[in-house]
């Protein structure tokens, strides 16, 4: 799929889903754009650690670009899940077993031009800066809006990092975006795990600010 909008869905939706399936979609839009993919409905058999039915969503052409979220748990359509790329291409597969099966789930998606940012509302992900585990270009600025549910707080695992130190940074923003705080602003040798709690929302940003470019 290509242009700047479209929308798709599970094999024979909103009727459940046939057994042992694997679908693939490829969406691509403009150079320099991103992609904000919003699932409307997601129905499928559950399970902690996705070993059953599930919707895989990768940051790129194919299955070896980094996976931004693996979706296995039902989710209403009164609340969408939304998930943004960092460049213009996504690879999505469902993957089915042979067993229980849902509706399935519906989606749409959009080109945004900017290519950088967006928002993620789902259950789990991972975030990339842009060309990731290459280095960003110059000058990049990103910035994400994290949401989970209500009675939820977002965790925040940093698992690679590496910046221009000491002038390009890595912010969170609580729900009020009245507070900010530096996470990270050093270089990939002091690097260590770091994790941030926040409230059901949390803004993630990225600001390199003399415009030299890391493997992030």
């Amino acid at each position: 799929m290509s242009g700047v909008a479209g929308s798709f869905s599970s094999p024979g939706y909103p009727l459940n889903y046939p057994p042992n399936k694997e679908c693939i979609w490829n969406i691509r839009g403009a150079p320099g754009s991103s992609i904000q993919l919003t699932i409307h409905d997601f129905d499928v058999e559950q399970h902690t650690s996705c070993n059953f039915d599930t919707l895989e969503i990768y940051a790129g052409p194919d299955f070896h670009s980094p996976r931004v979220a693996q979706l296995c748990s039902r989710t209403p359509s009164a609340n969408p899940m939304q998930i943004s790329s960092t460049g213009n291409e996504l690879a999505i597969r469902f993957k089915t077993d042979n067993s229980v099966s849902g509706r399935g789930f519906n989606a749409s998606w959009q080109a945004v031009p900017g290519g950088c940012g967006g928002i993620f509302q789902a259950p789990r992900g991972e975030i990339h800066s842009p060309n990731y585990p290459n280095s960003y270009r110059a000058n990049t600025q990103c910035s994400w809006i994290i949401q989970v549910g209500k009675h939820h707080r977002v965790l925040l695992d940093i698992t690679d990092f590496d910046l221009e130190a000491p002038d390009s940074c890595i912010m969170v923003r609580g729900t009020n975006y009245k507070h900010c705080y530096l996470l990270q602003c050093r270089d990939n040798s002091h690097f260590s795990t770091s994790s941030a709690h926040s409230t059901h929302r949390a803004q993630l940003e990225l600001e390199p600010l003399l415009g030299i470019s890391h493997d992030p």
